[in-house]
């Protein structure tokens, strides 16, 4: 495969999901429908702000002035993260990404939780595309993701200003993605993750199911996307109930999104994209913007 704007995509469409919120920033971040090449590694920073003043208590969506009996009405959560993704061969590509977030309240009131500014999560990755097929128009393409996320600090996952669950994670996903020749695509993927989070009074970080759909357009020096995405957690815990923890609850949300891409020369490209949740539960009605920086290295011999 040459060295193209396509093989740029993937790490344009998971920057926007690298700096998200930190319950939700793995469901666009993990697996995209697009390979590296055997020998290029794109390198990229990506900065993103989020805030919200609006939380789902179990189903019970809460101002969080009401919430907080008014000692604080917004927080606001920004970060900055470090994506590599490297193509060991054609079809398969090693990821890592690692974010640094600060989560602030607007308020310093006593009994405000305190901010935080940590590195969050390592995530290590390995994407396959073990088939790919011609149709009567365009071709479609199976990928597989597997992923590893781990803390790298000893934040607070219990406070209602969290930056990450702090939990060990093994996510495993499944893609299915069709191209038109015109540059239109669009896919569908799925998987399960799997959590190792255990509170002291034996309460543990729930499961959860991930689903998600994008459709997109790229041409030359240009890539534009818009996605949905779910996720339903196995819990049954709400923030309220019995004995709850912040990091145990279980966490739904529905989130929509979008990125656009701009090739500004053939080895640097900038991103911007936005994100916002439009249901949850145990989940804050944040938005998020961002912005990407991708440089592309390809490695001697190639």
């Amino acid at each position: 495969m040459p060295t193209t704007l396509k093989q740029q995509l993937w790490t344009m469409a998971g920057l926007v999901g690298c700096g998200l919120i930190p319950q939700l920033a793995s469901a666009q971040g993990v697996i995209d429908g697009f390979t590296r090449g055997g020998g290029h590694v794109d390198v990229a920073l990506s900065a993103a702000n989020d805030r919200f003043d609006e939380f789902w208590f179990g189903t019970k969506k809460l101002t969080l002035a009401q919430a907080s009996k008014g000692g604080f009405d917004e927080i606001t959560r920004t970060s900055v993260s470090l994506f590599v993704a490297a193509g060991l061969r054609d079809d398969l590509d090693l990821i890592l990404a690692l974010p640094y977030i600060t989560a602030k309240t607007n308020s310093t009131t006593v009994g405000t939780p305190v901010d935080q500014k940590a590195f969050q999560d390592l995530t290590l990755a390995l994407k396959w595309k073990p088939w790919e097929g011609s149709l009567a128009v365009g071709k479609l393409s199976l990928l597989t993701a597997l992923a590893v996320r781990t803390p790298v600090s000893a934040y607070d996952p219990n406070q209602i200003n969290s930056i990450g669950h702090h939990s060990t994670d093994v996510d495993g996903r499944v893609l299915l993605q069709y191209e038109l020749p015109v540059g239109l695509f669009g896919n569908v993927q799925s998987g399960y993750t799997v959590k190792s989070g255990k509170e002291p009074n034996g309460n543990v970080v729930p499961n959860s199911f991930p689903f998600s759909a994008k459709v997109g357009y790229f041409h030359d020096r240009l890539y534009l996307d818009a996605w949905f995405d779910l996720q339903k957690s196995g819990g049954s815990i709400d923030i309220g109930d019995l004995n709850s923890t912040l990091r145990t609850t279980s966490v739904d949300y529905q989130r929509i999104g979008g990125t656009v891409y701009v090739r500004a020369l053939p080895s640097f490209g900038i991103a911007l994209g936005a994100a916002q949740v439009i249901a949850g539960e145990n989940a804050d009605k944040g938005t998020t913007l961002s912005a990407s920086l991708v440089y592309r290295l390809t490695l001697p011999g190639r």
